[in-house]
């Protein structure tokens, strides 16, 4: 792979990186061209909640048996082995003692699924996990909505281009510590950032029940977007 990058990117004039930790990577292999560090915008009016309506937000819940006043921490993306779900599924027993009515709902498809379900039910906590299975791009903005807060403990991210998703969706972004989001997810300012996995409950819980820190959060998260937009 480094050769193939390598050998491609040497034949260009230029070089696009979509943060520093990519650019960095590619100095790595020696490449000679310049590279400038642009990130991949998205189109945040897609995911901004003014686009939905509470009845939506609802009705969309309900189809998953969730109340409407549950908490709910979300994740969006590739149900796959580098995104690490198994470490935030491994604290959920936690949160949920913390928050007996919380719910996680992850939303997507990969080849991790089945052996995620198998953890969520050793865990014994399967009434409160709900994997959704693949959904259609046009209908991502929507399930957003479903969350109260984002999390993701992957560290292979090149950009993390759903952390900038959920917060144009309004959602504080929970991140394990990584330089390809550390100019996007601001600890206390729009989402929080854990080292070590134990921290999750804690931040989470946070978060989830002390709704005037979480509306900060969420309104802090909506302008970081903004700088992504295409």
């Amino acid at each position: 792979a480094k050769l193939i990058t390598k050998n491609f990117c040497d034949k260009c004039n230029a070089v696009i990186a979509p943060t520093l930790k990519t650019k960095e990577v590619l100095e790595e292999y020696e490449i000679k061209p310049p590279i400038s560090v642009i990130p991949t915008g998205i189109k945040i009016d897609h995911f901004n909640p003014a686009c939905y309506t509470i009845e939506q937000r609802n009705e969309l819940r309900k189809e998953y048996g969730i109340s409407p006043e549950a908490p709910v921490l979300a994740y969006v993306g590739r149900v796959a082995k580098e995104k690490s779900l198994d470490v935030v599924i491994r604290q959920l027993p936690e949160l949920f003692r913390r928050l007996p009515n919380a719910k996680f709902v992850a939303v997507g498809d990969g080849p991790a699924r089945s052996g995620l379900e198998d953890l969520v039910s050793d865990l014994g906590i399967q009434d409160k996990v709900i994997f959704t299975g693949l959904v259609p791009y046009s209908k991502i903005g929507l399930y957003y909505q479903i969350g109260d807060a984002f999390i993701s403990a992957s560290t292979t991210e090149t950009q993390g281009l759903t952390y900038i998703e959920a917060m144009a969706a309004g959602l504080p972004v929970i991140a394990k510590k990584d330089e390809s989001i550390l100019d996007v997810v601001n600890d206390g300012v729009n989402g929080a950032i854990f080292v070590n996995d134990e921290e999750v409950p804690e931040i989470v819980a946070r978060i989830l029940t002390d709704n005037e820190y979480r509306k900060q959060l969420s309104e802090n998260a909506l302008q970081t977007a903004q700088r992504f937009s295409s």
